[in-house]
């Protein structure tokens, strides 16, 4: 291939700050990515200098500036520090400081299909805020046993996973993005499972219905989710208790008129 032009703007804008342990030393050769969130052509990226201190250019616009998933080093820590989104303007300098905690406890599970199936390859994240400040775990991808481990620290830990069906790293759009799991670590480990369902299925995902009193109004819905999360909800077994109806849209209406457990 020949005579190709690329385009490589000039930053206008950027970020900068320092990368520190919690004992204020500082961290060399830490990456710091940056990326365009309004058309996600153009990235850049630092690296932290034997200060601790780097730059990223940017351009005006929406950016993101974060610590770069691809440093193997990540694993064993967690960090504070990003500012998420920012809109910038040409010539705006935007300061975020990281704050790394090495991490001891753990976070661990597995990532299967309804089949019991692993599913490799996908990033797992972790965020928890701790005494009013916001931490991310090292991110883990899942082996090829769908396993992964999470270094963390003490705190309450919102666990999810990538479902950006178009990232290398991210789970496929075949599947339904399973829903976040808390798991509250306090001096020792936890553990996160994700079962998610292939898309030409769906879960129910009401587990019990409140109870009912002969003679009053009742209301209840059920949930599901799918990859279309679009139901048409009808009775196939069982029956409903005398005096309630449910209509296609899963909802539980009506006075009951006599008491018992039904299963449907």
């Amino acid at each position: 291939m020949s005579n190709v032009n690329i385009l490589l703007p000039k930053g206008t804008a950027l970020f900068y700050g320092s990368i520190k342990d919690d004992l204020g030393n500082p961290l060399t050769g830490f990456d710091v990515s940056g990326e365009d969130q309004d058309t996600y052509q153009y990235d850049s990226d630092g690296v932290s200098d034997a200060n601790g201190n780097y730059a990223v250019v940017a351009l005006a616009g929406n950016w993101f500036a974060n610590l770069s998933n691809d440093d193997p080093r990540l694993t064993n820590y967690v960090y504070s520090g990003n500012i998420g989104t920012t809109t910038l303007t040409n010539g705006q300098a935007v300061r975020q400081d990281f704050l790394i905690k090495l991490a001891t406890n753990h976070i661990a599970g597995f990532l299967k299909d309804n089949n019991n199936t692993p599913i490799s390859g996908v990033r797992v994240f972790a965020n928890a805020n701790i005494n009013g400040t916001n931490y991310q775990a090292g991110n883990a991808i899942t082996d090829g046993s769908g396993n992964y481990s999470l270094n963390v620290i003490n705190g309450n830990w919102n666990v999810s996973v990538n479902c950006c069906g178009d990232c290398d790293d991210g789970l496929s759009s075949n599947y339904q993005c399973p829903n976040n799991q808390n798991v509250n670590i306090s001096g020792g480990n936890g553990v996160a499972n994700f079962i998610v369902q292939l898309c030409t299925g769906v879960e129910i995902t009401t587990t019990d219905l409140p109870n009912g009193e002969v003679g009053v109004y009742y209301n209840a819905s059920l949930n599901a989710a799918s990859c279309n999360n679009s139901f048409t909800w009808s009775l196939n077994s069982g029956s409903l208790p005398p005096g309630l109806l449910l209509n296609s849209g899963g909802q539980i209406f009506g006075p009951p008129n006599s008491s018992g457990t039904f299963n449907f």
